[in-house]
């Protein structure tokens, strides 16, 4: 009964291995390896010959997925490679047997492969690739593929606020806003190399062609009212007021002389009778006469 059990429990484990989509990682080959029509033109160098981990549940109808991209850091850990204030330090989530010391690792399904390196996923920004250009991804040990566990998985979509584009079940206001931030960060950096003409729709190229999403979010294309180019600062003019001086009628005073010691004394700054003839004090003396 217990061979049995074991039995039915890795038949169903391997078929949880083939027919998942989301939490399976695989394998971003070089971009000069990828067919011209499956290049996402939005891509990073940096981001190919990297293995990846599918965060959509579905592809969208054009084959398009959405992905995070994994790191090893060479054979370091993170502790080992960056100092525990850097700003991405939680952005990057160990996958089992890998450590770091303030995030959880990911825990891979029974019957997944092993990653070859101390791997951790950067959750910083998803990314948009087709599924077709994808490749298996080789571990190490037995077994088809590498497959995040779904406890897992979906702590990794609630610390990265992900928002699954393609699943049907997503809110469309989530949804609105997903697509809202990604066609602004697009827009953004393309109006700083190529200004675009006016009345030019633009579309974006993380999802070509989302006919089908369109219709639901007209907000997905915008028009451009006039033409985008790089703005000419003029400097501001300013009329400064003219400064007219106040002018005072300053008060004149008469002088008049006094003799005495032979000083001169304004009237000004004598009160009126503190001045007298001094002249005849000169020759008084005081009185000898006996009493």
């Amino acid at each position: 009964m217990d061979n049995e059990m074991m039995t039915t429990s890795a038949a169903m484990a391997a078929r949880r291995i083939n027919n998942s989509l989301s939490g399976k990682i695989m394998w971003l080959p070089s971009r000069n390896s990828i067919p011209s029509n499956l290049l996402e033109p939005v891509l990073e160098n940096g981001a190919y010959n990297h293995p990846v981990v599918i965060m959509s549940n579905n592809p969208s109808p054009e084959g398009l997925v959405e992905v995070f991209l994994i790191t090893s850091f060479g054979t370091r850990s993170i502790d080992e490679a960056f100092d525990h204030k850097w700003k991405h330090w939680l952005h990057y989530t160990p996958i089992e047997p890998a450590v770091h010391p303030e995030v959880e690792p990911l825990r891979l399904i029974e019957g997944s492969q092993r990653l070859e390196k101390q791997s951790y996923v950067n959750s910083r920004q998803a990314h948009m690739v087709q599924l077709a250009a994808l490749r298996p991804h080789r571990g190490s040990g037995p077994g088809a593929d590498s497959i995040i566990e779904q406890a897992s998985l979906k702590s990794l979509k609630l610390t990265s606020h992900f928002i699954d584009l393609f699943n049907p079940r997503t809110p469309k206001r989530l949804r609105d806003y997903k697509m809202w931030e990604m066609d602004h960060k697009w827009r953004k950096g393309e109006d700083q190399a190529q200004p675009l003409p006016s009345g030019s729709v633009v579309t974006n190229p993380y999802f070509p062609a989302f006919s089908w999403l369109a219709a639901e979010t007209p907000s997905s294309q915008a028009t451009i009212s006039q033409a985008t180019s790089t703005p000419i600062y003029n400097a501001p003019t300013y009329n400064a007021p003219t400064y007219n001086a106040p002018t005072y009628n300053t008060h004149t005073y008469d002088t008049q002389a006094y003799s005495g010691y032979h000083q001169t004394v304004s009237n000004w700054r004598a009160t009126q009778h503190q001045h007298r003839d001094i002249s005849s004090l000169a020759s008084w003396r005081p009185s000898t006469s006996a009493h």
